[in-house]
């Protein structure tokens, strides 16, 4: 659930910093990037966690593909996370989520330092088994040799379109909790440098 939101963000993050000719050429920087998601438990208690390492590249084609490095989930609590990185991801047999997708250039090729677009993009998020197509709409900025992608809104995921339904009872036993809600607002902020 908290992991397609994040895919999806960073797979628009990757499209919209497109230029022609430099697809290659634009990497993530994990340092100033960051996928959120917010967790509801026991009805009224909300808490927000975070991944915030990635790896990706475009290519000379405009193909997207980024990796979100899934050990680099941050909930606060230790045991919280070996718990989710155990039991809802897996992360032993699947350490990372990937993006795909395709961009056309055309559409950002005219946006200069300094300026904004809201570009929609379309990306297909690919979790252990299950591969998710997902639509959404980002703020892309441009700073010289720096583009920075921003959720305009967030992104609300339900774990039953990931395959994670299992996995969030299986937390939610181990925490002795009423409930889990399966319904995950993501956010992010990704920040790519050209190479």
């Amino acid at each position: 659930m908290l992991t397609q939101p994040l895919v999806r963000i960073v797979s628009a993050l990757l499209l919209c910093t497109l230029s022609p000719g430099a697809f290659a050429q634009w990497t993530i920087n994990s340092d100033l990037s960051r996928l959120s998601f917010v967790s509801v438990k026991a009805t009224h208690i909300a808490e927000v966690h975070k991944f915030s390492k990635f790896e990706g590249g475009l290519a000379d084609s405009g193909a997207i593909n980024v990796e979100i490095n899934l050990a680099s989930l941050d909930t606060l609590i230790p045991i919280r996370n070996e718990r989710m990185l155990e039991f809802l991801f897996d992360t032993a047999t699947y350490p990372t989520a990937t993006i795909t997708g395709q961009v056309d250039p055309a559409a950002i090729k005219a946006l200069k330092s300094g300026e904004v677009a809201i570009l929609a993009v379309e990306v297909m998020v690919t979790l252990k088994e299950s591969q998710t197509p997902i639509t959404t709409e980002v703020l892309v900025s441009k700073h010289d040799k720096r583009v920075v992608v921003t959720s305009l809104q967030p992104i609300v995921l339900n774990t039953s379109s990931l395959g994670l339904t299992a996995g969030v009872e299986k937390l939610r036993e181990l925490a002795g909790l009423p409930s889990i809600s399966q319904s995950v607002p993501v956010s992010l902020v990704m920040t790519f440098d050209a190479g």
